[in-house]
């Protein structure tokens, strides 16, 4: 009996086990945005205020328009 209790008194004072595996599924973690490309070089731009031109190529953003954040509405039929 002695044994048992000395046992358990040793398992109590273990820390609790280390988990392995991660607590949040990968699907529910946010991920980051993609980082703006230039339309030139298709070249990831650096963080901070986007100027008139690329910083790798030159190429100057006022000659294409820009994208639409908000999706297309559907047309109407003819």
């Amino acid at each position: 009996m002695r044994r048992l209790e000395a046992r358990l008194a040793l398992e109590a004072r273990k820390p609790p086990p280390v988990r392995t595996r991660a607590s949040v599924s990968a699907a529910t973690v946010r991920t980051a945005r993609p980082r703006p490309r230039c339309p030139g070089c298709t070249l990831e731009l650096p963080r901070g205020r986007r100027g008139e031109s690329c910083v790798w190529c030159g190429f100057m953003f006022a000659a294409v328009s820009r994208r639409a954040s908000a999706p297309k509405t559907p047309r109407k039929p003819r």
